[in-house]
């Protein structure tokens, strides 16, 4: 045909092809609005409080089969083979699995993408460094997972948080960076774990880090702790104050942070959930955080020890224990030691505060002695002792009964005990009673010991030294003209230092006696009494007719050391024991009464081991030759 009619032809076939792929397309279109709507329709919106409260139930039901499975094991005992028992437990068993699988499919349910926490961690990340002319990069590794509704809604405000502290805090600009042989640009790195108990959470940047330092001098203008207790800190503890509320390093208040609010806000958010919040870092090479959260369960059931006490059953959780005792009466009197009208325990080289239950919750209150039982009443002298963690430390708990161990279902207090924290939950034993939990942070808290410090074995010595009465002890004055003393048995000699055999290398002031080089220890000057100092107390003996200064002579180690004072006063006898209350700075003891005056005792170990280049001195001036005036002391 003519071309014009075939043109005509192509476009009736065209326009026909067109209209049946339109017709199509709409096809297409209309059953993909049907199939979503179906979809959407399959699909609605359930309550957080629905889903806690199915939580509880599946909790209840748990409980119920637990009761059961007792009652039918002891029923199996009874009647050996019966078949309707052995029938029952295998229906029980269905049972179980069911309820499991209940409890799963909750779970699954409150979960929530650790991606959609994470989105908005890049623009705020973008913006701080902005703001603040840096440069960083955020990576995630393992953000692929799914967490619990409560785990995703404390990670969406702390990640906030520390993602903005690690710029403000940690990176560095980066002009400073360059100089320290670092990337301009600063990394950020978040990273998710999960085991079968807990989500880990690492963030770890690669910025200044944290000196210990700064925190210390920070923690003592703010009055957290004194000098003392912060020397006794490990670095974790030190690191750590960076969560006390109102704490910050920052030098001066910006927009980001410094006002000190938000980490302690991270901390508590995470101990709500009974997680844990450590840190670790290193100056110039950054700062890790590691979050650990523990998934929660559609049952909180945990492994727990139950103990009685004057015939009340309480449960404490497993993860608190580190250790289970059995004293004797000829181990009570070599492991617990009495310091200052308080119980310690000796435990792996170190002391701890031994408290009893009864006492500290005053269950003799409670106790209905109609109904008290034998089973109860100690049938020998031996001590049962849980060795249990808490945030300052290990504490020993006396029961009067190790029961059982077992699975329990924790559920929550009642308002009643909304202010008493050493209760952490309660839960029903397999017999029907209503038991509580214990916390062990609570009860130290209680028993007024949650600020007791470990104490080594030396340190106990020490202190046990001063419980006995008429112990002799040496009175002498200082410079500021108070009475000071030390125990009699310490001292080797009283003598009158020449003054003008008197030496000096670095700042220390050392004198020739016997076959030893002795350093002389200005007493006013460790202890910061703000008198005399060591120049001018010998300008004025040198000065003076007599050419001397008095001293008590020391031995520690095989080594001299002499105490220079104003004048010996008195020897007398100690009749109280010592009280440490009133120590108010190193290298006090503490307080005793003699003839019944209050006098302050001279931590002498501890101020010699303080200033360690005394002993340096010491050690390093008698190991060479000595001029043969030495020996004529």
């Amino acid at each position: 045909p003519p071309l014009e009619e075939m043109i005509k032809i192509f476009d009736l076939s065209q326009s026909d092809t067109l209209e049946d792929s339109k017709k199509i397309s709409e096809k297409d279109v209309a059953e993909e609005e049907v199939s979503k709507k179906v979809e959407k329709e399959d699909k609605i919106n359930i309550s957080m409080n629905m889903l806690d409260e199915f939580m509880e139930m599946s909790g209840e039901l748990t409980v119920i089969r637990s009761s059961i499975f007792k009652t039918v094991g002891s029923l199996d005992q009874k009647f050996r083979g019966d078949k309707d028992i052995e029938n029952l437990s295998e229906y029980l068993s269905e049972m179980h699995k069911i309820s499991s699988s209940i409890q799963k499919q909750i779970t699954d349910l409150r979960k929530v993408s650790v991606k959609n926490i994470l989105r908005p961690l890049k623009r705020i990340t973008r913006d701080v460094c902005r703001d603040l002319g840096k440069k960083a990069s955020l990576t995630t590794v393992g953000d692929e997972l799914r967490v619990d509704a409560i785990i995703g809604k404390v990670l969406n405000g702390c990640l906030v948080h520390l993602v903005r502290n690690s710029i403000d805090h940690g990176i560095e600009s980066p002009e400073r960076r360059e100089g320290l042989g670092k990337p301009a640009e600063g990394s950020i790195k978040i990273e998710f774990t999960e085991t079968i108990e807990y989500i880990k959470v690492i963030i770890k940047d690669d910025g200044k880090g944290i000196d210990e330092n700064i925190i210390k001098t920070k923690a003592l203008e703010k009055g957290l702790y004194d000098e003392e207790t912060l020397d006794r800190m490990d670095k974790s503890s030190i690191l750590s104050l960076i969560f006390h509320a109102g704490f910050s390093t920052a030098e001066k208040v910006t927009d980001i942070s410094g006002r000190g609010v938000g980490m302690d806000m991270v901390k508590r958010s995470i101990e709500d959930i009974k997680g844990k919040l450590n840190i670790d870092a290193q100056v110039d090479k950054g700062t890790i955080f590691e979050l650990t959260l523990p998934i929660p369960k559609s049952v909180h059931i945990v492994d727990a020890l139950l103990v009685s006490s004057l015939n009340h059953i309480f449960a404490v959780e497993q993860d608190d224990i580190v250790e289970v005792l059995s004293l004797d009466e000829k181990n009570q009197q070599k492991r617990i030691e009495k310091i200052n009208s308080s119980n310690f325990l000796r435990y792996n080289e170190q002391i701890m505060p031994l408290i009893h239950l009864n006492e500290t919750l005053r269950l003799h209150l409670y106790q209905d002695i109609k109904n008290q039982t034998e089973t109860d009443e100690l049938k020998d002298n031996s001590l049962d002792i849980i060795v249990l963690k808490t945030e300052t430390g290990l504490i020993g708990l006396i029961v009067d009964r190790i029961l059982d161990i077992g699975e329990i279902v924790v559920k929550k207090l009642g308002s009643f005990f909304k202010d008493q924290d050493f209760f952490s939950g309660s839960t029903l034993t397999g017999d029907g009673q209503v038991s509580l939990i214990l916390n062990g942070q609570g009860l130290a808290k209680l028993a007024g010991c949650q600020h007791h410090q470990k104490l080594t074995q030396t340190e106990v010595a020490t202190v046990k030294t001063f419980q006995d009465e008429n112990r002799p002890m040496m009175l002498f004055k200082l410079f500021d003209h108070k009475i000071y003393s030390l125990p009699l048995e310490n001292v080797f000699r009283l003598e009158e230092v020449d003054s003008e055999k008197i030496e000096i290398t670095g700042e220390r002031y050392i004198y020739s006696y016997r076959t030893q080089v002795m350093p002389l220890v200005f007493l006013d000057e460790i202890l910061h009494l703000g008198h005399k100092s060591p120049k001018q107390l010998i300008d004025e003996s040198l000065s003076a007719e007599r050419k001397v200064l008095k001293t008590i002579v020391v031995k520690n180690q095989e080594l001299f050391f002499g105490l220079v004072l104003e004048e010996i006063y008195d020897i007398g006898y100690q009749e109280s024991e010592l009280d440490k209350q009133n120590v108010d700075r190193k290298g006090l003891l503490g307080t005793i009464f003699i003839k019944k005056k209050l006098i302050t005792v001279i931590d002498l170990e501890n101020t010699l081991k303080s200033n360690s280049d005394l002993t340096i001195i010491s050690t390093e001036a008698s190991s060479r030759a000595l001029p043969p005036f030495a020996l004529a002391g």
